[in-house]
């Protein structure tokens, strides 16, 4: 597994950060999923936008950033989303102070939309999150190989 730290700054608190690799594995009929590591599509003015392309198979996971300085977010899906394909957007809180840029391995909670439902998309689609959590992440928790779907994240600030 790779250490070292992705993060477009020092701090979260500055602005946002990513967390350290994890790589799949290299035999996929052991762990048919992999982690997707985010990159910035933009970041400009208090607008931060992160992408996460091609979740495809239950069990992939979108690798967590540190989004709390942006408290305003919206998520954006596109593409196509197989038989029972299901991409959730989870959040945490937990966070360790002898290593903030590391997210925790459990405990991840589906976040909402501001009228409480989950957002959990089985097409795509555009919602807004409740939540202001410290991490945030997408989690494909039932899909297929048809399943090709990129998550846009766009957090904003008024700072």
């Amino acid at each position: 597994m790779a250490s070292a730290s992705a993060s477009p700054s020092v701090s979260p608190s500055r602005s946002p950060s990513l967390s350290p690799s994890k790589s799949p594995s290299a035999s996929p009929s052991v762990e048919p999923f992999q982690v997707i590591s985010p990159s910035m599509v933009a970041f400009f003015k208090g607008v931060y936008v992160m992408k996460w392309p091609g979740l495809r198979v239950t069990g992939d996971i979108g690798k967590p950033v540190a989004l709390a300085n942006f408290p305003d977010k919206s998520v954006q899906l596109i593409g196509i989303f197989g038989a029972g394909g299901t991409i959730v957007i989870q959040g945490n809180n937990k966070v360790d102070p002898d290593n903030p840029d590391t997210p925790p391995a459990d405990d991840w909670q589906t976040l909402t939309d501001p009228l409480g439902s989950s957002l959990s998309f089985t097409s795509a689609g555009l919602k807004q999150i409740q939540e202001n959590t410290y991490w945030i992440r997408p989690y494909v928790s039932a899909g297929v190989y048809l399943t090709d779907v990129d998550v846009y994240l766009i957090g904003i600030s008024q700072r």
